[in-house]
C-alpha cells in the first residue's frame, strides 16, 4: 500500500474524503483518512464508541454498505478509496462494487492496490428498456437479461448499459466482456471492452448462482450517419482473447455473440409514407403505406419500393417480407422476399408502435411479357 498512499498523498487537498480498508497504512502517508471501509469480516478490527462502530488503529468511522457511500459523495467534492483486488472482491457485497463502478475512476493502480476517485456524485441514467436474454456462453456464464438507458439516441451522446450475468458453474478463468455498437455495413461506431464492473469483479471470483450487474457507457461518436445500430455483447479470455461460444439447449455452438437490442441514433424519428395502406396483419403488424408503385417499368428494369412496416403488438418470431409481381393467373412472374432492412433489423427486435422504413428491389426478367401485372 506504500506506493498508492504516496500517490494519494501528492493529490490530496482540503477537503478531500478518504476511505480505505487500511487506516493504520493511511495515516503515515495522507493528512487524514476519514473511513474504515469493509463491508464483511471486520467485527475484529472495531470497537463501540458511544454507539458508533470505528477502526481500532485511528478511530476512523466503518463504512459498509452502499447506501452510505452514496450519502459521502453527495456531501464530498472529491472522495478518495484506497483498496486491494481482493479485499475488494470478498468483502463487500455487489451493490458496492456497482456503486463503486459506476461512480469512481481507477486513478492509479500498483502492487495489486487500486487507488479510485470520485469528483463527486454522477448522475446514472435510469434504464427505459430491457429484455430477458438467457445466453449460454460454453456453459459457464449466461447473460440473463440487460437494461438499456434508451434505444433512441442523438450523435455525440452516452448509451447507457447494465449487463446481468450468471455464472452457470464456478468460473476459474479471467474474461473480458465486449459490447459493440455496429451499423448494418459492419462498421463498429463504439465500443467497451473491459472485464465486469470495471475489473473490480473478474469472473473468477464469481460463485456458481451468483447474478453479477456489469454497467457499462458507449459514447456515440457526433460524426454517425443516422439510422439503425445493433448492438452486441459477448465474451473472450483475458489472456487468449478467445471467444466464449453461445450454446443452444442441445450443446451445439450457434455463434460467438448475441444481439441485445437495435438503437436509432440520429434526430427523432419522423417516417411517414407518401402513400397510406393500414393493412393489418394478425394483429401484430400494419403496413402503414409506401411511397407510391410506378405506373410502368421497362423490360429488364428492377422495381424498386419503400414500404413502412408499423409495430402493433410486440412479436418473437422473425418474419420474412415477400413482394411478388403476379399475372393474371395469379404466378409470381417475379419476387423478392427476405427480412426487413435486408435482414439486418428482425421483427422479433421491433418495440410496439416503432415505424421501421424497409425498401426492397424486385428484379424483373427481360423476357417478361409485356402486360399488366399485379404487386402484392
Amino acid at each position: 500500500y506504500d506506493l498508492a498512499f504516496e500517490y494519494l498523498g501528492e493529490q490530496w487537498q482540503e477537503g478531500d474524503v478518504v476511505l480505505t480498508i487500511v487506516p493504520y497504512a493511511c495515516q503515515l502517508y495522507v493528512p487524514q483518512c476519514d473511513y474504515y471501509v469493509s463491508g464483511k469480516a471486520y467485527e475484529e478490527y472495531v470497537f463501540d464508541n458511544n454507539g458508533v462502530l470505528i477502526d481500532r488503529w485511528i478511530g476512523a468511522p466503518l463504512l459498509t454498505s452502499a447506501a452510505q457511500l452514496e450519502s459521502v459523495l453527495k456531501e464530498s467534492p472529491r472522495t478518495w478509496l484506497v483498496i486491494d483486488g481482493w479485499r475488494l472482491a470478498a468483502r463487500f457485497d455487489l451493490d458496492f462494487i456497482r456503486t463503486v463502478a459506476e461512480q469512481m475512476d481507477v486513478v492509479y493502480e500498483g502492487q495489486g492496490v487500486r487507488v479510485l476517485l470520485a469528483e463527486g456524485r454522477r448522475l446514472v441514467a435510469e434504464p427505459e428498456t430491457g429484455r430477458a436474454v438467457e445466453a449460454n456462453f460454453g456453459d459457464q456464464v449466461e447473460l440473463a437479461r440487460y437494461e438499456l438507458s434508451g434505444d433512441e439516441l442523438l450523435p455525440g451522446s452516452d448509451l447507457h448499459l447494465t449487463l446481468y450475468w450468471k455464472a452457470l458453474q464456478p468460473v476459474n478463468k479471467e474474461y473480458t466482456v465486449f459490447v459493440h455498437l455496429r451499423g448494418s455495413d459492419g462498421s463498429t461506431i463504439s465500443q467497451d471492452d473491459y472485464p465486469p464492473l470495471k475489473n473490480l469483479y473478474p469472473t473468477y471470483y464469481w460463485s456458481e448462482g451468483e447474478m453479477v450487474p456489469d454497467p457499462r457507457v458507449l459514447p456515440v461518436p457526433r460524426e454517425v450517419v443516422p439510422g439503425w445500430y445493433r448492438l452486441e455483447a459477448g465474451l473472450y479470455g483475458s489472456s487468449d482473447e478467445q471467444r466464449l461460444p453461445v450454446v443452444d439447449d442441445d450443446g451445439s455452438e450457434v455463434g460467438d455473440f448475441v444481439v441485445l437490442d437495435y438503437v436509432w441514433v440520429g434526430e427523432e424519428k419522423a417516417i411517414e409514407p407518401a402513400h397510406l395502406i393500414g393493412a393489418n396483419l394478425d394483429g401484430k403488424v400494419q403496413l402503414l403505406g409506401d411511397d407510391g408503385v410506378p405506373a410502368s417499368i421497362t423490360e429488364g428494369q428492377a422495381l424498386h419500393l419503400s414500404l413502412y412496416w408499423q409495430t402493433l403488438a410486440e412479436m418473437t418470431e422473425d418474419y420474412t417480407v415477400f413482394v411478388h409481381l403476379v399475372d393474371d393467373e395469379g404466378r409470381a412472374v417475379a419476387q423478392h422476399d427476405g427480412q426487413p432492412l435486408q435482414g439486418f433489423y428482425p421483427t422479433s427486435f421491433w418495440d410496439e408502435g416503432e415505424v421501421i422504413p424497409d425498401e426492397h428491389s424486385v428484379p424483373v426478367d427481360s423476357s417478361l411479357p409485356v402486360g399488366e401485372y399485379e404487386l402484392v
